[in-house]
């Protein structure tokens, strides 16, 4: 049974789609030049969250390594219009989430899926499935042998995406101030 919030988040995901096939969108590396783009999808995903403590907000000084290779910044457009990006981190030690997880090789190659955002108008079109599995591609080429995610146990619809593509939980964490996290792991 879902909880009222989880509930409220599903309606409002369903009311405010704009479905159009996936054809219609294109994606593309960003560089920097697009973090303010960048910065107004977040607002704008934020102000629709029922609760914030669903997803942590990031700053320009958090996407700043996120820019640099290998990691790579995707962005999804609609029209000439950013509507959605994911990001591919390979981390410092500082933000390695593979150091975290349970099991896995020690020398194992790893990066994080930092962070997956669809312009709520746009929810529903299979964009984060979609940048999911162009950022997995990514990580293949660069020789990953893991991939490591954190998502609240109430964000249903990044929880069933992730195990939809073949992510499994790997551990609990408390993250961002002690939010309770779920630890995603898949194996390349």
């Amino acid at each position: 049974m879902l909880s009222r919030l989880e509930s409220i988040f599903c309606r409002r995901k369903k009311k405010e789609s704009m479905k159009k096939p996936i054809e219609s969108f294109t994606f593309k590396r960003l560089g920097k030049e697009y973090l303010p783009e960048l910065m107004d999808l977040q607002n704008e995903v934020f102000a629709t969250l029922p609760d914030e403590s669903l997803l942590r907000k990031n700053t320009v000084e958090t996407f700043q390594p996120c820019f640099l290779p290998p990691s790579v910044v995707l962005g999804a457009f609609y029209d000439g219009v950013l509507v959605g990006v994911g990001i591919l981190l390979y981390p410092d030690e500082e933000e390695d989430l593979s150091l975290q997880a349970v099991d896995l090789p020690e020398n194992a190659v790893c990066a994080n899926l930092k962070l997956t955002l669809v312009k709520p108008s746009f929810f529903g079109n299979g964009l984060q499935i979609n940048l999911l599995n162009r950022l997995e591609d990514f990580a293949k080429e660069m020789g990953t042998d893991f991939l490591c995610a954190t998502v609240s146990p109430l964000n249903v619809y990044s929880l069933t995406n992730l195990s939809a593509v073949g992510y499994q939980k790997n551990a609990t964490l408390k993250k961002y101030g002690g939010l309770e996290r779920l630890l995603m792991v898949k194996k390349l």
